[in-house]
């Protein structure tokens, strides 16, 4: 690509007001590509892979070197010039007439021309041809590359979470396969059969209403949006998201076309770039028949992109403008040639882009996409959509055909479907892995879980209820939901599976001791596949819930609200101090606000939210009194964010004692604000004045957003105290001698409980958040019943009331007389035993069950006379019951009492009777 750089002193914050900025190239070989590392350690005008152009100051410039990096003072330009960059891989290449060559490095030419010539120079052959003209960019520091953050997913960073991804996401897999390769070649001959899509030629319109009606079709409203007046405008088409629509996925292609020859010649292109908007056009289409996301998908076909990058670039400073989340950007541009004894492979740009979002898109498209195949390379010269993202700050991957080997006759009469177009296998697998990333970003809509956190606990028993509201927001149900939890950190996790009461959905985290912090979260699946955490990603490794069992006594807290500073300190051992007390700005990494309240102590705030490179600062709390505490912890919020501690070192001290840092081999990166705390009992307890700091050293390059502290406090943990013998209530209170009647005993001290006996019998039951549930027996006399609860604490007990068995509302007979047979009809036929068909075995044609009628007076002690029979096929029984004459049953009210054998659960239903006045 060609970049116009205008080469003046830039001034990005007061504080490097004073620290003049020198042009210069900046030769790294690669080293600093990834995630916008070289855009963090200068001004950077242009990422050219290798190489890049912005401007460094002294302190920056020592840094760079450092690296290893090789800076080359840009020499000054006169009045009204700019710079271009050309793609001169050819020997004999020479800057255009009128022009004078600046620089030279790796197959690119830095040439200095009058802005005014920017049009002639696009329509030179000396331009060659990269995947877009020059461009023009302002060269204040606003305009300079700003860092794009990590791409987040699932609370962790996007491109470790999906390497460890082992099984595919069928609603994925579903999305990509919906691809059609015919549709793609259709679409890229439509659009090649245009003579020119220049963007300021009527064909461009022509094409854009193509495109709308097409998108139409698919069930979109799509917008157009206007940058200039003179082009035609970016064709919008997205799926709002149904619970975070400012979160927003963008899939991109332009559809403008260019011949450098001249501005009314012939451009097909086909392979630049209709084959990249027809395979855009398939992921609109597979988006929508992929059903609901939670998040945004917006498919942007942009115009302008020959002509500077004009479309993409309105479109990402819209969305910036608007506050946006814009969680990706996904580019194509060229997609359908292989050149001859090539691999099949989507090739990913590694300049101008996001390595995180790169690395995650790579390894969905891995997991989604039969046959995926990827390398990685830098787009030598031209660019294309993506940078207009990536300048943003936004995250930005392209997807393209080989990058050394693209097809070369672009922007020429010759990129037309049968010269240019030789692989549509390649662009539909390009266009699946878009697809698929495009989809994953966005969350396929599954499952909502709604739990409210557990609070610290005094009681180091348990067990600890989590109950969550589980619902499916698709057609499918929920088949399943389990609780995790960890007592060690989450170094080791248990599970068990969550019952279900319509859709709550509860499980038990058992105790284990005090004083201990338990990490916990929810999982749940449903019929689709789909899967579902609580918190977002905490099976992946995000962040999880934590509650404390024990009890704190607070020695020192501190929420940073106050007017001053109270008695917290700062400094710096080496270089500038940056550390300040405000409300953070989101820069750098930095939190957006503080966890609680307006106010958090962080390096740099406000300006870059970056800690100050070649510097070694500290924040000291004031002396805290730990003289009365044998437990010591520090507890606060932290969102950190630093390198490698190899470079950057950030620290905790307590007590002139290291006590923890970040880790070596990667950096750290937190996502949000994550709850930390320490055990210093060794630093601190018994000590009447300890202080703690907190510390970041370091190097010159790659500088991070560093600490972001809030309420901090140091506590005493203590121990629970042991529960009491249990204490507890009956519910119900009463229950019938029929038995069967679910009983639970409420109260404290039930956690942990050994035994449960009812009138001296242990009975089964199940264990609960301060209860036990069990199923009463059948009682052989009335009156009370003594429940006895035991645990390690010692037992308790309570009196269960035992009453009569209750006739139902509608009994069978009403009235009999004694001396004669009594025939009652039993089952669905029997006015009152209707419910007797709820022993049929589902589906079979003879039931395998027996009914037992008996005869008694209520306690079942004395039964007079038992009659049984086979259920029939219709679940009937006619019993006949001999009820002899001068027994003394005359005037009595004897029971009835159904009891069902289930043939195949081997179990007895007792629960229903029925009752007769014998005459």
């Amino acid at each position: 690509m060609i970049r116009s750089l205008a080469l003046a002193s830039c001034v990005v914050s007061a504080a490097a007001a004073q620290q003049p900025r020198e042009p210069v190239a900046i030769l790294h070989g690669g080293l600093l590509r990834s995630d916008a590392a070289l855009a963090r350690c200068c001004e950077l005008w242009w990422d050219g892979g290798t190489f890049g152009v912005g401007a460094v100051d002294d302190e920056q410039r020592a840094g760079l070197l450092a690296e290893g990096v090789v800076l080359v003072p840009l020499p000054p330009l006169s009045r009204g010039e700019e710079l271009y960059a050309f793609d001169a891989h050819e020997p004999d290449w020479s800057a255009p007439a009128g022009t004078r060559e600046v620089f030279r490095f790796d197959g690119r030419v830095l040439v200095a021309a009058t802005s005014e010539r920017e049009c002639e120079l696009r329509e030179s052959d000396a331009a060659g041809r990269p995947h877009c003209g020059p461009l023009r960019i302002a060269t204040t520091a606003a305009a300079a590359i700003e860092p794009a953050p990590p791409v987040v997913w699932r609370g962790a960073r996007a491109d470790q979470i999906a390497v460890s991804l082992t099984q595919p996401d069928a609603r994925i897999s579903a999305v990509a396969a919906a691809i059609d390769k015919a549709r793609i070649v259709n679409w890229t001959t439509q659009l090649a059969a245009i003579p020119t899509r220049r963007a300021n030629l009527a064909g461009a319109t022509t094409a854009q209403n193509m495109l709308v009606a097409e998108l139409q079709s698919y069930g979109y409203a799509p917008i157009l949006q206007t940058f200039n007046a003179s082009m035609s405008r970016n064709v919008i088409a997205e799926i709002p998201g149904t619970l975070f629509p400012n979160k927003v996925v963008i899939a991109g292609a332009h559809y403008d076309s260019i011949n450098q020859s001249g501005p009314s010649l012939n451009a097909p292109g086909a392979d630049d770039n209709a084959s990249g908007t027809a395979a855009l056009l398939e992921i609109a289409r597979a988006l929508k028949l992929g059903g609901a996301y939670e998040h945004t998908v917006r498919c942007v076909f942009f115009s302008g992109e020959e002509l500077g990058l004009l479309g993409s670039a309105y479109n990402a400073q819209q969305a910036k403008l608007a506050g946006e989340q814009v969680l990706g950007m996904l580019n194509m541009d060229m997609v359908a040639y292989r050149k001859p004894g090539d691999i099949v492979d989507c090739d990913f740009t590694t300049n101008s882009s996001s390595t995180s979002l790169t690395g995650f898109c790579d390894a969905i498209s891995a997991l989604h996409v039969p046959g995926w195949a990827s390398w990685w390379d830098i787009l030598d010269a031209g660019s294309s959509d993506h940078a207009s993202y990536n300048t943003q700050g936004i995250p930005a991957a392209y997807f393209s055909e080989d990058l050394p080997d693209y097809y070369g006759p672009i922007h020429t009469l010759n990129d037309t479907v049968a010269l240019a177009c030789t692989d549509f296998d390649l662009a539909k697998l390009i266009a699946q892995g878009v697809a698929a990333s495009a989809a994953a970003l966005a969350e396929p809509l599954d499952l909502a879980i709604a739990h409210a956190p557990l609070a610290d606990v005094n009681d180091g028993v348990g067990p600890y209820l989590v109950s969550a509201q589980i619902t499916s927001l698709t057609a499918a149900s929920v088949a399943s939901a389990t609780l995790h939890w960890s007592f060690d950190g989450g170094a080791q996790w248990s599970s068990a599976p969550m019952s279900a009461s319509g859709s709550t959905y509860s499980a038990l985290i058992p105790g284990a001791g005090s004083p201990l912090v338990v990490r916990y979260y929810v999982s749940a699946t449903d019929t689709a596949g789909g899967t579902e955490d609580l918190p977002t990603g905490a099976a992946l490794g995000g962040e999880v819930l934590q509650f404390f069992a024990g009890s704190k006594t607070t020695l020192y807290a501190n929420g940073f609200e106050a007017a001053t500073d109270e008695g917290w300190t700062h400094g710096a051992y080496s270089g500038t101090d940056d550390w300040a007390r405000g409300t953070p700005a989101g820069k750098g990494g930095d939190p957006a606000q503080a966890f609680a309240g307006a106010k958090a102590w962080g390096t740099d705030l406000t300006s870059n939210g970056e800690y100050a490179a070649n510097g070694w600062t500290w924040l000291r709390s004031p002396a805290i009194n730990c003289a009365s505490a044998a437990n010591v912890h520090v507890e606060f919020a932290r969102w950190l964010t630093v390198d490698d501690r190899v470079k950057d070192s950030s620290e905790l001290w307590c007590d002139n004692q290291l006590v923890w840092r970040n880790p070596a081999g990667a950096p750290l990166t937190d996502f949000g604000w994550r709850a930390f705390d320490l055990d210093v009992t060794a630093q601190a307890a018994g000590k009447s004045a300890v202080v703690f700091e907190f510390r970041i050293k370091a190097n010159a390059t790659l500088n991070f957003g560093g600490w972001n502290l809030d309420q901090f406090a140091v506590t005493r943990w203590n121990a629970a105290p042991p529960p009491g013998p249990p204490v507890f209530a009956l519910a119900p209170a009463t229950a019938q001698a029929i038995g069967g009647a679910a009983i639970a005993a409420s109260g404290s001290g039930l956690g942990g409980a050994t035994s449960v006996t009812v009138g001296g019998a242990p009975v089964a039951f199940t264990q609960g958040a301060g209860q036990v549930a069990f199923a009463l027996p059948q009682q052989l006399a009335l009156g009370s019943v003594d429940v006895v609860v035991t645990t390690a604490q010692g037992s308790g007990s309570a009196a269960l009331a035992i009453s009569a068995t209750s006739p139902p509302a509608q009994q069978s007979p009403p009235t009999h007389a004694t001396g004669a047979t009594l025939v009652v009809p039993v089952g669905s036929a029997g006015a009152g035993w209707s419910w007797l068909v709820a022993a049929s075995q589902p589906g079979a044609t003879v039931i395998p069950g027996l009914v037992t009628f008996e005869i008694g007076n209520g306690n079942l002690l004395d039964l007079r006379s038992v009659a049984q029979a086979p259920l029939s096929a219709a679940g009937t029984a006619t019993l006949g019951v001999a009820v002899p004459a001068g027994t003394g049953l005359a005037g009595v009210t004897v029971w009835l009492e159904a009891l069902f054998f289930d043939g195949a659960s081997g179990a007895l239903d007792t629960s229903t009777a029925a009752s007769c006045l014998l005459q």
